[in-house]
């Protein structure tokens, strides 16, 4: 089904790997050049509109071909693709504690935590002991960030005066389909992936350091990566742990 949005348009198809049927969405739009990237749900491919459509198929074919080698490296980024299942008694896994999934009996769906008794409740007009609705992840994910965002924003500040960072005026959660965290030096602001909320706590701290290092330096020069190593001489360490555990921090 093709879909209209403004003078561009796009349409769903798969990439055949391994048995399995990975989602790609194909944009047509006016633009310079062709750009391939992997977003939440699937491969995005952005193709000039204006080419011929041997052209487009010619990209189109490229692109499908760059993701099989990009699956190839790490074949565990299709389960970024696949829905994210909770299951009653399932126990997730945060830096600083532990939730217990538990499915409710609700005539209305709702997400909520109970943090004295370290639950994750999970409500719904059906009683299911497993769930694997996309509103309920985003739900869940939006709860995440709501309910950790003062307690990343206080560590981040602790970390920030232990090395004598500018202190950041806004740290924020999101949910970051290739990013662990991001920085913008003139607004002073400091934005994190909710996933690291799953990530053991001198992980999260890792990023926490790359990304208050970016407020004296904004790019990855020398000057930055040596700021980086006084102040996380692990760092390298943790980055390898989430190039290796990354695709399995799912909210």
């Amino acid at each position: 089904m093709t879909n209209f949005v403004g003078g561009s348009y796009y349409f769903d198809d798969v990439i055949l790997f391994q048995s399995k049927e990975i989602p790609l969405r194909i944009y047509y739009e006016y633009r310079p050049g062709a750009r391939y990237s992997i977003g939440k749900k699937y491969f995005i491919f952005r193709i000039p509109i204006q080419l011929a459509e041997s052209k487009k198929v010619e990209l189109i074919t490229y692109g499908k071909n760059w993701a099989k080698k990009v699956l190839s490296k790490d074949p565990t980024l299709t389960k970024n693709f696949q829905p994210r299942i909770y299951v009653h008694g399932e126990v997730i896994k945060c830096f600083d504690r532990e939730w217990t999934v538990k499915m409710i009996l609700a005539k209305k769906y709702f997400v909520r935590v109970r943090p004295a008794e370290n639950l994750l409740e999970l409500g719904g007009p059906e009683k299911e002991t497993e769930s694997s609705d996309e509103d309920l992840s985003r739900a869940v994910q939006k709860l995440f960030s709501s309910w950790y965002r003062n307690t990343i924003k206080k560590r981040t500040l602790v970390i920030a005066q232990k090395h004598q960072f500018p202190m950041p005026q806004i740290v924020s959660l999101k949910y970051m389909s290739t990013r662990w965290g991001s920085c913008r030096k003139s607004r002073g602001t400091i934005s994190l992936n909710t996933k690291l909320l799953l990530a053991p706590q001198e992980v999260l701290d890792s990023v926490i350091v790359h990304e208050l290092s970016h407020l004296i330096h904004p790019n990855h020069s020398l000057s930055f990566w040596k700021l980086v190593k006084q102040c996380d001489p692990d760092f390298k360490k943790h980055n390898n742990w989430l190039k290796t555990h990354g695709n399995q921090l799912v909210l």
